[in-house]
């Protein structure tokens, strides 16, 4: 069923929709909605840059999920406010939408085998080579209590709401990202969480999410509160330390940054900028261009922004009473602050105090390799899969030139994985204004005591030098896994001994 919806005002719970039937209490639903006539709103007369292409092409874009409290009458009662206002010629839809919900993942540490400088965007490896968990479609699930080490990212969740991501500590090498809050996401928290080591972008919202909360995040320096375009608004930036303003990220046509209604409270600034610091400058890799954010209760290293780029900057230099505008608006909501907010802040000193499992290796020795039992052709199809989805234009379409063989092997799987995914990297040009991907043919030659597996090598000489790192990542793991890796006329050879 999918419903039109009438004209809604912000902060109210109760949309006119055209049809009802079949909700019912409990229910999820995704309210969207794509017009320039949006942009009055969202973009306050601000005019994007011309290489902003996906605004300037069909105006903004919002999504939103919501859980049904009621139907009365043709109206949806909704557990949460709606946060845009909606005119009745928007052309807002409803759709009902499954979500898992009450699922989570509590007190377990995720290390993965990041060991590399990280580099922004210099290959898939650097970007997600080691992903710790995704939550897709979930409702009111958690991640708590958890340690990330030598990862590239952490927590990504996409259409996912109302999910909390709470005292979790990131260590190791530095990666791409901590928590990723993105896909049409809505009023998820992430907070008391800290990092040894900074990644490129710490707490990142995009992709139309809206209502997210980033609460007493402890950041780096060199690390940031990061907004990824696509549309995310309505993000309040509450109580956290440290962090720069200038690595927010995402391609130029996805920009803005971040639409209307950014917060910063009492935000502890200690960073070395250029400044003024401008949050709406068009040039990409500049600050980040944020659709008139506000500042309430900017403190910490003396800062200098561009004030007519500013909602607002209220009581610069120094904190603000409240401490919390999250703490002070849950209190408000609810009558008083809810006991789990302070047993939290206090469990989370417990926390933050405990010892993580050790880190820091430079190599990957014998003892860490997890051998376990597989199928050759479900590690090619996880593998092919992965090659397929990858995000910013690395994404290979792989051709399987013949049946993968029938063939069980005893190894590690996710480093196995790993060395299949560095050779393809290296193989394929890096990512290009040209979207066009040629396939990626592979071939399988079965033997009686090896199995070769073969990849034409389609990379230009600029692209190869580029992503010689993944050929050096895939030379190491080779040997360990017990594989033998060679370049042969242009063509990389992995020979697998059966029998390992």
């Amino acid at each position: 069923m999918r419903s039109s919806l009438g004209p809604k005002r912000r902060r109210l719970k109760r949309p006119r929709a055209s049809r009802c039937e079949g909700l019912k209490v409990g229910d999820w639903i995704s309210l969207r909605a794509a017009t320039p006539k949006l942009d009055a709103e969202l973009m306050v007369g601000l005019k994007p840059d011309p290489t902003w292409t996906r605004i300037m092409e069909t105006g903004v874009s919002i999504s939103e999920l919501h859980q049904v409290a009621g139907v009365r009458e043709g109206k949806l009662i909704l557990k949460d406010p709606v946060l845009v206002n909606l005119g009745g010629d928007f052309g807002a839809k409803i759709t009902p939408v499954q979500q898992v919900e009450n699922t989570g993942m509590e007190d377990i540490t995720l290390q993965g085998g990041w060991r590399q400088v990280f580099v922004h965007h210099r290959s898939a490896l650097d970007d997600e080579g080691w992903d710790g968990v995704l939550f897709k479609n979930v409702a009111n699930g958690w991640v708590r209590r958890c340690g990330f080490l030598n990862m590239n990212s952490g927590v990504y969740l996409r259409d996912s709401a109302c999910c909390s991501l709470l005292q979790n500590r990131f260590a190791g090498t530095r990666g791409h990202y901590d928590f990723s809050v993105r896909a049409n996401s809505t009023f998820n928290l992430m907070g008391l969480t800290e990092e040894s080591t900074g990644p490129q972008h710490s707490c990142s919202t995009g992709n139309r999410s809206a209502g997210s909360v980033v609460w007493r995040w402890k950041l780096t320096r060199e690390s940031s509160v990061d907004s990824h375009g696509n549309g995310p608004y309505a993000t309040l930036i509450d109580r956290v330390d440290g962090g720069t303003m200038t690595r927010s990220g995402g391609p130029a046509p996805s920009f803005p940054n971040h639409l209307r209604w950014m917060v910063f409270w009492n935000f502890s600034y200690d960073a070395d900028d250029r400044q003024p610091i401008n949050l709406w400058n068009h040039v990409k890799g500049e600050e980040a261009k944020i659709v008139r954010p506000l500042f309430v209760g900017l403190h910490g290293k003396p800062v200098t922004l561009k004030e007519d780029t500013l909602a607002g900057n209220e009581s610069p230099g120094r904190a603000v009473e409240p401490e919390s505008l999250y703490e002070a608006q849950l209190a408000l909501r609810l009558g008083q602050l809810p006991d789990w907010v302070e047993a939290t802040k206090k469990e989370w000193e417990r926390v933050r105090g405990a010892e993580l499992p050790p880190h820091g290796l430079a190599d990957i020795p014998k003892q860490d390799l997890w051998k376990e039992e597989f199928e050759l052709g479900d590690l090619v199809k996880d593998w092919k899969s992965l090659m397929e989805k990858q995000e910013l234009g690395w994404d290979v379409p792989v051709e399987l030139a013949n049946p993968v063989p029938s063939v069980k092997w005893r190894k590690d799987y996710v480093l196995m994985r790993t060395l299949l995914q560095t050779v393809a990297t290296h193989a394929n040009p890096v990512p290009s204004r040209n979207p066009e991907r040629l396939p990626m043919k592979v071939v399988f030659e079965e033997g009686k005591s090896e199995l070769v597996i073969r990849m034409a090598v389609q990379a230009d000489a600029q692209s190869e030098k580029k992503t010689m790192e993944n050929l050096k990542v895939a030379q190491t793991l080779a040997p360990i896994l017990g594989t033998e890796l060679v370049e042969e006329a242009g063509i990389l050879k992995l020979t697998l001994k059966k029998g390992d």
